[in-house]
């Protein structure tokens, strides 16, 4: 999963110190990320091109759940997990980050 902050888009073209304060917030802002429903960030490594990022294990997917259950997903089931997605997404976007 790729995010990236949407200030971030219009900076593009800013000097160098600005681009550097930039990077520097945008990692320090990862490592500050607490939500029950995004994978935590646990270390930005900001010298690699691109920035390294470690987040937290997750021992499963939701695809590995749907397919070791053998059976098909009942339409509240569905819904249910459409609103954990959702509002993982509406935290990030509150934060004005965005999922690309």
């Amino acid at each position: 999963m790729a995010i990236d902050f949407i200030n971030n888009i219009s900076n593009c073209s800013s000097t160098t110190t600005k681009k550097k304060d930039s990077e520097y917030s945008f990692r320090r802002d990862l490592l500050l990320l607490k939500h029950v429903n995004v994978v935590a960030t646990l270390l930005v490594l900001g010298n690699a091109i691109p920035p390294k990022i470690v987040l937290e294990y997750c021992p499963k997917t939701l695809e590995f759940i749907v397919d070791k259950t053998f059976r098909m997903l009942d339409v509240s089931e569905i819904v249910f997990i459409a609103q954990e997605i959702a509002k993982g997404l509406c935290y990030l976007h509150k934060k004005k980050i965005f999922h690309k």
